[in-house]
């Protein structure tokens, strides 16, 4: 209870100074929200906008906390009153100073009710950004129903200035469905692989190469996008509301697009990592999702490698009443375009089953309790040539199987994974 009442009393204080810093200092406001890709999207626009005034969430601080820390340019005090008293302080002063962004972009999240609703009753925005959203989101468990969780994204609109800007994935009926609902004085541009106002042709995943690319047309131009060090579609979907944001803001695209191809990508999204042994880790360790993880094997399956495709899935978490079929769904997909199968936590072994009776030999299937377990594993049967794709939700910490199969003397682990900080490391 205690606990519960510093945490409230904390929210309370840094809102307040957030609201105060917008007040005084009044930069526009980028927020982007939806089921996956908001990091990503996130951190595209932040490269594109990267010659003007900006400042952007810190890794995925998009709650409640994130967002307010955000606009006072703060990290969080995790559990030390002695770090959120620096935290208050540093507040104050960003209220009073004289050098502030131009441009916030902020990643709005939702795990619960009322947490955008709540968020956008101070925070308003020039433009929003709606990524995409699964047939069974993450995050579900926390709501009564997808609608529930639909509607409270949707808030995101309501807090746009008027004269403000929807930018939304045309492939996805859910973001099509609420982009029919926003004012008539908002302006809405939509994006996508199949239809929107600004498109993607042809997505080629290039492992020799380490990238992916695409044609983008928009606005009757065309501009060759590459992503390095990444392949799948999301790095061409992200990069995309970030093209037309420097658009808006009258940037040069072709330098916009230019710069987008050897941008930091986030850890543990899709990364293309030197692995052991002559080997390569496909890193999407960050979290996972029925949709997230659906796209990720259907990357793989559009992928030549040399050897053989090694797949390692930890749990899919918050998923509810949908838990044990959407795990098992997933199993059939993975005999469909992978060799050898390691589960790791007890929802995953759903996965395992699927794919047994989806005909996968059991000899190639092995499950484990522990995400370090998997990775030793994999790393006495590792041969040069493989690809190891590694998915799991962020309490299954996929990272510990990732760390064990790359190569060190390549990667730096401590900026290349997820989840290095201290307080994790403890964990």
């Amino acid at each position: 209870m205690l606990k519960n009442l510093f945490k409230k009393i904390i929210i309370n204080i840094i809102t307040w100074q957030a609201k105060q810093v917008l007040k005084k200092h009044n930069p526009m406001v980028i927020g982007i929200t939806g089921n996956i890709g908001k990091t990503s999207t996130k951190d595209s626009i932040a490269v594109a906008l990267q010659t003007l005034s900006v400042r952007e969430n810190k890794k995925s601080l998009n709650s409640e906390f994130g967002v307010p820390l955000t606009v006072l340019n703060q990290k969080t005090g995790w559990n030390s009153i002695i770090k959120w008293s620096k935290v208050i302080l540093a507040g104050f002063k960003e209220i009073r100073t004289k050098d502030y962004p131009k441009i916030l972009i902020l990643e709005i999240g939702a795990d619960h009710k009322g947490d955008i609703k709540n968020l956008m009753k101070w925070l308003k925005l020039d433009i929003a950004v709606m990524t995409q959203f699964a047939e069974v989101p993450v995050h579900i468990e926390n709501f009564d129903s997808k609608e529930q969780m639909l509607k409270e994204k949707s808030y995101i609109v309501k807090g746009l200035k008027k004269g403000g800007i929807f930018i939304f994935n045309a492939d996805c009926e859910d973001c099509v469905n609420i982009s029919k609902k926003v004012r008539d004085d908002v302006k809405t541009i939509s994006f996508g692989e199949k239809t929107g106002d600004c498109r993607a042709n042809m997505i080629i995943n290039d492992i020799k190469n380490k990238n992916v690319h695409s044609q983008i047309n928009y606005n009757n131009k065309k501009y060759n996008l590459i992503c390095n060090s990444v392949i799948g579609n999301a790095s061409i979907l992200a990069a995309m509301p970030a093209i037309i944001i420097a658009d808006h803001y009258r940037l040069n695209l072709p330098n916009v697009v230019e710069s987008l191809k050897d941008m930091e990508r986030a850890p543990g999204r899709m990364r293309l990592l030197e692995g052991k042994g002559g080997s390569v880790i496909l890193d999407d360790s960050y979290n996972s999702s029925p949709l997230a993880l659906m796209n990720g094997l259907k990357t793989l399956n559009e992928t030549n490698v040399i050897g053989r495709k090694i797949v390692i899935l930890g749990d899919m978490l918050e998923l509810g009443e949908f838990t044990r079929q959407e795990h098992y769904k997933m199993g059939s997909e993975v005999k469909r375009v992978a060799h050898v199968l390691v589960t790791v936590g007890s929802r995953a072994k759903f996965i395992a089953e699927g794919a047994r009776d989806a005909g996968m030999e059991d000899g190639w299937i092995l499950e484990c309790s522990r995400s370090d377990e998997a990775g030793k594993e994999v790393l006495s049967i590792i041969k040069s040539g493989d690809l190891v794709y590694i998915k799991g939700s962020q309490g299954v910490r996929m990272e510990k199987a990732t760390k064990i199969l790359v190569d060190t003397n390549v990667v730096n682990v401590s900026k290349d994974l997820p989840r290095q900080e201290e307080e994790w490391l403890k964990r």
